[in-house]
């Protein structure tokens, strides 16, 4: 056939994430997550050996002869990759990940990841890993600040820091 190969694929996919401590003070976690999608991803493929030496394109082809004493004609390298084809995985996607998250700061986090994805009845795996930095913007919740992070934030030592107003004492509306 001529002409270029797909090289696109569309998919959606839905992610669920857990997450373990790993420290008591919560700045080593461990991450896990599934994930659950519908489309293509789509995995570079070479082209099969030919075992016709009459192929039209005899010049990009190197000759193999085998143990049995057959022929067979591979592309060369430095061809291979102009006629590469794509292969469609899918289109029910399945995935699951797993990583390690050390969170420098309350809003400041290094992560590792490794992930699988699957398709099923076009049946591929890909196998990806990743190294992230991850920035959060406001929120309460995290790790609690070191010492040297919650200096003048109202915190004397480790542990949460309570930023709430004190409670309405009730003890004086009691004597009036």
């Amino acid at each position: 056939m001529r002409g270029e190969p797909t090289n696109k694929a569309f998919a959606m996919f839905g992610r669920a994430i857990w997450y373990t401590d790993l420290s008591e003070s919560g700045n080593f976690q461990f991450s896990y997550s599934g994930d659950l999608g519908g489309g293509f991803i789509r995995f570079p493929v070479l082209p099969s050996n030919i075992t016709n030496k009459n192929d039209p394109r005899h010049d990009d082809l190197s000759a193999v002869i085998n143990s049995d004493g057959s022929t067979t004609y591979s592309p060369k390298p430095s061809a291979a990759i102009a006629k590469t084809d794509t292969r469609p995985v899918g289109p029910f996607l399945l995935g699951a990940s797993v990583g390690l998250i050390y969170h420098l700061s309350r809003h400041f986090a290094l992560s590792l990841e490794g992930r699988a994805l699957t398709g099923l009845p076009a049946f591929g795996v890909l196998v990806e890993g990743g190294f992230s930095a991850q920035l959060a913007f406001g929120g309460t919740k995290g790790p609690a600040p070191t010492d040297e992070e919650g200096e003048g934030e109202g915190g004397g030592g480790p542990g949460p820091v309570n930023d709430a107003p004190p409670p309405p004492d009730s003890s004086s509306e009691e004597e009036e």
